[in-house]
């Protein structure tokens, strides 16, 4: 069997953090991918929404670099997690299990900084130092 997860997307959100007392961290965000397909001889696009946890060294990665609207490639395999909710109900959420991403925002120009000209301070020449 193969299992292999490959998308291009921007995030809905900055990622969630959390620490677990094991030592293991987690980095967890939604990432909105376009689809473009065609409806008769109309060009039609969908926004679809896939949920992504990072684990480990590459959640703090994800933590410190990625913002909302960040441009990302995840790459990883397909998971499902079960759990019940508040009203006792078995709920089933699938998930990417990312074990790689890569930035894809373009790199931006620094703003111009004009210099400006430090002010010179005079001191009294009675004080001692």
């Amino acid at each position: 069997m193969f299992n292999k997860v490959i998308l291009v997307g921007h995030l809905g959100k900055n990622p969630d953090i959390k620490y677990f007392d094991s030592g293991s961290i987690v980095a967890s965000f939604s990432i909105a991918v376009l689809d473009t397909f065609k409806k008769g001889t109309e060009k039609k696009q969908k926004t679809q929404w896939f949920n992504v946890k990072i684990w480990g060294k590459l959640a703090e990665t994800a933590a410190t670099y990625l913002r909302k609207g960040s441009k990302v490639l995840i790459e990883g395999k397909l998971s499902v997690e079960e759990y019940k909710n508040k009203e006792d109900v078995k709920v089933r959420r699938t998930y990417i299990n990312a074990d790689k991403f890569i930035f894809l925002n373009k790199k931006e120009k620094a703003p111009r900084i004009t210099p400006v000209r430090d002010e010179i301070e005079e001191y009294d020449e009675d004080i001692d130092y």
